[in-house]
């Protein structure tokens, strides 16, 4: 659903998600060669008795995926349906929904990449308004397929993320590793080990058409790094490691998704219990996280009003080595409250404090009751 938020891609750039009314803007880093994630809008409308869906790709990038849909009253919402949608840079797209076979006056919306990652989340009351639809507006109909599924989270005893003909002489284990700073290359890691000394070798990694080789002598142990390019045609990397006269060591391949996996935590939806809250009432937010670090990794809660005061903070720590875990945070809006409050999140690398993960979601504040 920076450094997430801003870089999204590999290099790995961070996926900016854009927040709207109840909106988790996720803003998450990528594997490597992926797209970079649009900054995406979207709002339900009802017009005459009809349903108008209305999408905003806010970005310089080509959006591919899904749209799901959800109808109904607060705390019970049916399915109604699903929608392959496209959308271009800086486009927005006004569809009318027919044959919707549910009705309610508040929805869910959820846009999903080609992967299945969600990449927008809303929540809000349906708003009416009058006159016809634009003369713009496309006329589609929802389909009953079922929900993408997003990729599997590692398991907390994840098998290794490469693939090697190792030779007994020579170990290899490798790492995705984030640049120091937002803009900089994600690492490939080679980490050796050999059981004796071992001098005047060669490591090439190959991906599509990008070739890279470096010298490499072993007393041991030692770790050689490739910075990786910007965009990658695979996700599957080869390697290759030769003796001086060509004769191979070690080769395999290193999954790309799988090593992120093993080595990041991202925040896949931001749940509250209920639409919307009234000045003095709890709010109660969950954080789905996902993924895991062997490092730990630190979660950063904030809440502030629509001035920007803060309402709330706190921070929570997630053991090396261990899947994530679901974060549930409560607080008590002022009774003077207005307007939505804003949580933002931010998840760490708890050694290295390299932002995995940044975001926000606007929580719906509702007007006070007139006490005429």
């Amino acid at each position: 659903m920076r450094r997430a938020v801003g870089k999204f891609v590999c290099t790995f750039l961070l996926w900016l998600v854009g927040a709207a009314n109840l909106t988790t803007a996720v803003r998450a880093q990528a594997r490597p060669g992926a797209e970079p994630r649009p900054n995406l809008t979207g709002t339900l409308e009802s017009s005459g008795g009809e349903y108008l869906l209305t999408l905003d790709n806010n970005s310089a990038y080509e959006f591919r995926g899904t749209a799901r849909l959800s109808l109904g009253k607060e705390g019970n919402q049916v399915d109604a349906g699903q929608l392959a949608i496209v959308l271009a840079p800086n486009e927005t797209r006004v569809l009318r929904l027919s044959a919707v076979k549910v009705a309610g006056d508040q929805y869910t919306l959820r846009l999903y990449d080609q992967r299945g990652v969600l990449a927008f989340y809303k929540i809000a009351l349906v708003r009416q308004v009058a006159g016809v639809a634009p003369g713009s507006a496309e006329t589609v109909a929802l389909s009953s397929e079922a929900p993408p599924k997003p990729p599997t989270p590692p398991s907390p005893n994840p098998t290794p993320a490469a693939t090697q003909a190792a030779a007994p002489e020579v170990q290899i284990k490798l790492r995705l590793i984030a640049g120091a700073r937002e803009n900089d290359p994600f690492i490939l890691s080679f980490d050796l080990s050999a059981t004796k000394a071992m001098m005047d070798a060669a490591l090439e990694i190959t991906a599509g058409k990008v070739k890279r080789s470096k010298a490499v002598s072993i007393n041991r142990h030692t770790v050689v790094e490739f910075n990786l390019p910007e965009y990658l045609e695979s996700n599957q990397i080869g390697y290759t490691l030769t003796r001086k006269d060509g004769s191979v060591i070690v080769q395999g391949t290193a999954d790309l998704d799988r090593l992120f996996a093993d080595d990041h935590v991202t925040v896949g939806d931001i749940r509250t219990d209920r639409v919307s809250y009234g000045p003095g009432e709890t709010a109660r937010i969950t954080v789905v996280l996902e993924g895991q670090s062997p490092r730990g990794y630190k979660l950063e809660v904030i809440a502030r009003d629509f001035s920007g005061s803060n309402i709330f903070n706190n921070t929570v720590f997630g053991e090396p080595g261990e899947a994530a875990k679901n974060q549930e945070f409560s607080f008590a809006l002022p009774l003077e409250v207005k307007g939505p409050v804003i949580f933002e999140f931010k998840v760490y690398d708890a050694e290295n404090n390299t932002v995995f993960d940044s975001g926000e979601r606007e929580i719906a504040v509702k007007e006070p009751k007139s006490t005429r």
